[in-house]
């Protein structure tokens, strides 16, 4: 959403300019006496003499005078010989003075937040949480990304209306970060682009593989076009990005590969809409926001206040932000207006008057999304027919349940085999179990020149796999093992989701090889109504000739700690050693391996078989052991 409300800003850009050095004397401060200043803290962030402010991983008043005096609400407190302050909880969400005793510069407050104390059951630091179970931090009074390295800097949108591309790029920094899959990402490097998120909204040329023609729209104003979250989960999972800041503005798909390091797994679509009344939806959007660091949502903008209640305000306008966190304990007399119910969202912002604050739990939400990402070596290559946005609302009407999309495969060769490694399902609804089949070699059985007469489930059965999830949006299936595709040939991938309520996410789209499975139980051709199912393909280097073992499936058990799932006494390359499973498929959990990702590979003999595609497997910190335990 483009911000309208200019005296604000005016307000500020006055004060810096009139005033020496950004410094204003509050009201009530007597000229040549102490200067005082306001600490909300979690409203806003000191500046004293001249730029205190809140170490968030510390939790302390930070840049102070070293081993100076400072009393704050009535107690006299003395920093440390680097000029901090330890935060005490009787100062969050209250007003009170700092004085500089003796001191005669004056002080002014700007804009920030401090961070909610931590809560003593919470844990720690990122390793911590990593290890910790999401429906456990969830049931704290209070949250906040920050205390934990992963909430990136705030970044002021302007004079644009790209929010929604701000709040999608800031929860997908927040979801690496968080889940720790690539280790040279940073909170300093990690940077996606929301301008070119924006940009490539509108265009779009054809897919890497030609598949779709893409959407462009050279004509609109894609700074100033209105969006959603809803629309970046849909281009991140056509691999349009998230790409790092300093992209070119250019919708050539290798150079969208060379800048983007991700690929997104899952976009997790949550329950907005009964936030205000529903304690359990509330509940599931604190376990997404554990999980995952953080989540897009767009709320009615009203107000630029520190705590929000934009539901006793009247009509606003529709803005996207990022929810990094919580706290049940803010009284309902601080917000704006008022509130029914104690706590709040605390909410990164992508304008700098106001980079966070605290939104009422009386307020609703939509497109409320997670990410989940995994790094690009993950996948080679993206199968897809749905190259649109949008999904016009007709996926409902429609229904499908049980669908497929029939692929030529394009880049497998005499030296290098490519092999379907999992598939991404698109679907409305929740508590949906998604179940996959690969078939290939259809043109060994039918006339693929026949497209409204192929059966996809008429070729070989070379792998399926089958998973759970209890929210909609899109969604990928590992298989159980690789389906080699050979060149030129062509592969299906059939879908069906059952539950209570799910359905298939279908766009409208160019006339593609796509079918549906219909009440009598006969496949048709569906037209112009595109399923959005996805075939992720990985490229194997098989000039020996030798096929490649099935892709390791291996589990943690933490009593004991062991790797298993694995095939009883063969050998597997663990970060590149060789290790022997037991005779229970169980390899022993190594101490290096505790807060990394390892690569697994099933051996080959050498004669018939060669190395497997390595399993990528994220290993959380070993817990803390109990007090008073060695």
């Amino acid at each position: 959403m483009k911000k309208t409300h200019l005296p604000f800003r005016l307000l500020s850009l006055w004060l810096a300019l009139t005033l020496p050095w950004g410094f204003a004397t509050p009201a009530g401060a007597a000229a040549g006496g102490p200067a005082r200043v306001n600490i909300l803290a979690d409203g806003l962030t000191l500046e004293v003499r001249p730029h205190a402010g809140v170490g968030y991983m510390e939790q302390v008043l930070q840049r102070l005078v070293a081993e100076d005096t400072y009393p704050i609400q009535g107690s006299t407190c003395q920093t440390n010989s680097s000029g901090k302050l330890p935060l005490e909880e009787p100062w969050i969400h209250a007003t009170g003075s700092i004085v500089e005793v003796g001191d005669n510069i004056a002080t002014w407050n700007i804009c920030g937040f401090s961070p909610a104390i931590l809560d003593p059951n919470a844990p720690q630091n990122l390793e911590e949480l990593q290890a910790a179970d999401p429906k456990e931090v969830a049931q704290l009074s209070k949250f906040d990304g920050r205390n934990y390295g992963i909430i990136t800097p705030v970044r002021d949108q302007g004079s644009s209306n790209l929010c929604w591309a701000y709040a999608s790029v800031n929860a997908s920094e927040a979801s690496i970060l968080r889940e720790g899959i690539d280790p040279s990402a940073t909170l300093d490097t990690l940077r996606f682009s929301p301008t070119h998120l924006g940009y490539i909204r509108f265009n779009r040329g054809p897919d890497l593989l030609g598949n779709t023609a893409g959407e462009e729209d050279p004509t609109a104003d894609w700074l100033q076009a209105s969006g959603s979250p809803g629309y970046s989960s849909t281009l991140f999972s056509q691999w349009w990005g998230p790409v790092q800041d300093g992209t070119p503005m250019v919708n050539t798909p290798s150079v969208i590969e060379e800048h983007s390091g991700y690929r997104m797994e899952h976009a997790i679509e949550l329950d907005g809409q009964r936030l205000s009344s529903n304690p359990a939806a509330r509940t599931r959007m604190k376990e997404a926001i554990a999980q995952y660091g953080a989540v897009t949502f767009s709320y009615n903008w009203i107000h630029e206040v520190p705590y929000d209640n934009p539901s006793r305000g009247g009509f606003g306008n529709p803005h996207a932000c990022t929810i990094i966190g919580w706290d049940d304990t803010i009284p309902a007399s601080l917000f704006s207006g008022g509130a029914s119910q104690d706590g709040g969202w605390l909410v990164k912002n992508s304008y700098s008057s106001l980079p966070y604050f605290y939104l009422s739990y009386d307020n609703n939400s939509s497109y409320v999304f997670a990410f989940d990402y995994a790094t690009k070596e993950e996948y080679d290559f993206n199968y897809f027919y749905d190259s649109s946005v949008d999904d016009f609302g007709m996926a409902a009407s429609l229904n499908y349940t049980c669908a497929a999309n029939v692929f030529q495969g394009l880049k497998g060769s005499d030296s290098q085999t490519e092999y379907v490694k999992a598939v991404q399902v698109g679907f409305y609804g929740s508590g949906a179990t998604c179940d996959v089949k690969v078939y290939t070699n259809l043109q060994d059985q039918q006339d693929m020149s026949d497209l409204a007469n192929v059966d996809p489930t008429l070729g070989t059965l070379a792998a399926s796999g089958s998973a759970t999830f209890d929210r909609p949006g899109y969604h990928t299936v590992p298989l159980e093992q690789l389906a080699e595709v050979a060149p030129g040939s062509y592969f299906s991938i059939v879908v069906q989701v059952s539950g209570s309520s799910p359905y298939l996410r279908v766009i409208r789209a160019a006339d593609c090889k796509s079918y549906v499975l219909s009440k009598y139980g006969a496949w048709q051709k569906s037209g112009l109504n595109v399923p959005r199912l996805k075939a992720y393909t990985v490229l194997e280097n098989t000039s020996t000739g030798l096929t490649p073992e099935a892709t390791p499936h291996a589990s943690i058990d933490d009593t004991p700690e062991a790797l298993t799932g694995l095939m009883p006494e063969a050998t597997y390359l663990v970060n590149s050693a060789a290790l022997t499973a037991d005779g229970n498929g169980s390899l022993a959990l190594q101490s290096e391996w505790f807060g990394s990702t390892v690569s697994i590979v099933k051996q080959g003999d050498g004669t018939a078989t060669g190395n497997s595609v390595a399993q990528t497997l994220k290993i959380p910190n070993r817990p803390a052991a109990p007090a008073g335990v060695e």
